[in-house]
């Protein structure tokens, strides 16, 4: 019952069999611990922005990226309760597609509405 508006990414932690991330259209990123019912800890990615996509960091397992329909991919550290650590404005559109590659550590793949793929390094 957190959720306000559908939820568009999903994504279990890597290492952390109890953890999941969430995404949803009402600009919250949400982070559940599944042994403790009614408790999650949340980050904004925008006003009045959508979440397309979320993804763990398997390098960084304390952080999560997720990209909005606004063009930005946003970091987010689970010991802060504050901001995302830093937003990438990396399209034009809608951010579609997210990927950490499992052998780079940074190597960030994006892909969007605006019909162009992106490497980051």
């Amino acid at each position: 019952e957190c959720h306000k508006e559908k939820v568009q990414g999903v994504s279990w932690h890597p290492f952390d069999n109890h953890t999941l991330v969430t995404g949803a259209c009402d600009s919250f990123v949400r982070v559940f611990d599944c042994r403790t019912s009614g408790q999650h800890k949340k980050w904004s990615v925008g006003s009045k922005t959508e979440v397309e996509r979320v993804v763990w960091d398997h390098f960084q397992p304390h952080r999560l990226l997720a990209s909005n329909d606004r063009g930005q991919v946003v970091c987010v550290d689970l010991r802060s309760d504050n901001k995302p650590v830093w937003t990438l404005a990396a399209h034009s559109d809608a951010v579609t597609g997210l990927s950490l590659s499992s052998q780079c550590p940074g190597c960030l793949v994006t892909v969007s509405q605006d019909k162009v793929l992106k490497v980051w390094d």
